[in-house]
């Protein structure tokens, strides 16, 4: 019973330092994030505070006290994510019936205000100023491979390297817990080759790491990178090694299919789209960009055909030269206003008239069928005169032989007969 109310009363410095204890299985890097957290908690809480006294309210008192420090939004998800890792663990050990914690918002969202696209000029002045080879071959291998630095920079080996394949062997160890990520393969792109091979060529043999300095993992590569990009007379930018990687997909993604990119990457589509992937300069460039038209005066079987081409007396009008008479031939300069507007080339002037031409004879042949066809049903057996001026059921019986009496005959329809020289435009649809 005694033991029950020790595990019952468990406070919450004690808690932390046994579950911190009991994680063997993390990396060095998860280690120093779930202690960072755990001091969090200590901190705006007592360590000796019970941990079963913990209510829901103490959960909004640790995000507000967070977020009164200035720290960031995600900054501050992640740390509350953490202290529901803790309150969980909690929980299946049995110190806890259900987690106060388990309602704070602990998932990252893409803060694209810290987006920042390193372009190629600004990279070029940057690799100009870096010390030597090793320190080229680190930003190269950021911008133009896409790896995240340090973590998967620093396992990289030349047994990862094949010249012959042109393809390089990136340890994941982001998503090394994951089934099938645990590596990938990236192809050694024409920008990061050069760099991988001067620090190839300068290496010493036997040597079996491509990077061979800053191999303790406390290494702080962010601040030396951020001394070379001041010498190179550059604006530092945010999160400088992150933005490297996420310029690097946004140009992939221009060029390959979205999963391939990804499987370079290492990320997943979804993640590619809220973390990675940024709208630069250069699409805004190209969208209001003005499209390439072919000249009036080019070759005329490069230009597409006017929809009135198709028609024979459209053809023949257009194939008239100019000047050779019809609508086509100039008015003569006698001081009166010219034919064709000032704005109009004698080209659009031609086709103008080869539509109108090309509409009167549709209109022509139209009215030609009509007749024809009114003719044809007045001389059928069953048509009544045309010319009947009045109705009676005598003449509303069938005339034709075998008909039962009091059957009406059908009437042949009627069609309108449009008057020669007046225009059929397109709301009757004769030009469907």
């Amino acid at each position: 019973m005694g033991l029950v109310e020790r595990r019952d009363r468990i406070t919450l410095g004690r808690f932390l330092d046994e579950y911190l204890a009991s994680r063997t299985d993390i990396r060095l890097s998860t280690r120093r994030h779930l202690e960072q957290a755990a001091n969090d908690l200590l901190k705006c809480f007592a360590p000796d505070r019970p941990l079963d006294s913990f209510r829901r309210e103490d959960a909004d008192r640790l995000r507000a006290w967070l977020l009164d420090r200035g720290l960031a939004e995600n900054t501050v998800r992640r740390r509350c994510g953490r202290a529901k890792q803790f309150f969980n663990a909690a929980v299946e050990r049995d110190y806890l019936a259900k987690n106060p914690f388990r309602h704070l918002v602990s998932n990252v969202r893409g803060n694209r205000e810290r987006f920042h696209f390193v372009d190629r000029p600004t990279v070029e002045r940057v690799l100009d100023a870096c010390p030597d080879a090793e320190w080229r071959l680190i930003i190269a291998l950021a911008r133009y491979g896409g790896l995240r630095v340090p973590s998967e920079l620093l396992p990289l080996r030349w047994e990862d390297v094949n010249w012959e394949q042109g393809r390089l062997t990136v340890h994941c160890v982001k998503t090394s817990h994951l089934a099938g990520r645990e590596q990938r393969v990236i192809p050694i792109f024409p920008e990061l080759r050069p760099h991988l091979q001067a620090c190839f060529e300068q290496a010493e043999p036997g040597s079996q790491y491509v990077i061979t300095r800053y191999r303790n993992k406390n290494a702080n590569l962010r601040t030396q990178l951020l001394r070379i990009v001041r010498r190179a007379g550059v604006v530092p930018w945010e999160k400088p090694f992150q933005n490297m990687r996420s310029s690097r997909e946004t140009e992939l993604v221009e060029e390959h299919p979205l999963h391939v990119v990804c499987a370079w990457i290492g990320n997943t589509p979804t993640i590619a789209s809220q973390h990675y992937l940024q709208v630069t300069n250069e699409h805004f460039a190209k969208a209001i960009r003005p499209r390439t038209l072919p000249s009036a005066a080019g070759d005329a079987t490069n230009r597409p055909n006017p929809p009135w081409a198709a028609h024979p007396a459209a053809d023949a009008e257009r194939q008239k030269p100019e000047g050779a008479g019809g609508q086509n031939q100039p008015a003569a300069d006698n001081g009166s206003a010219p034919s064709t507007p000032p704005n109009r080339s004698p080209r659009q002037s031609g086709d103008q008239s080869a539509l109108q031409n090309a509409l009167q004879h549709l209109q022509e042949s139209t009215c030609n069928e009509r007749l024809a066809s009114q003719q044809q049903l007045s001389e059928l057996p069953c048509m009544p005169p045309l010319a009947a001026t009045s109705r009676s059921p005598q003449n509303d019986q069938a005339t034709r032989p075998g008909l039962e009496p009091g059957i009406r005959a059908p009437k042949a329809p009627v069609l309108p007969i449009t008057p020669p020289g007046k225009f059929v435009g397109p709301q009757s649809g004769m030009l469907r």
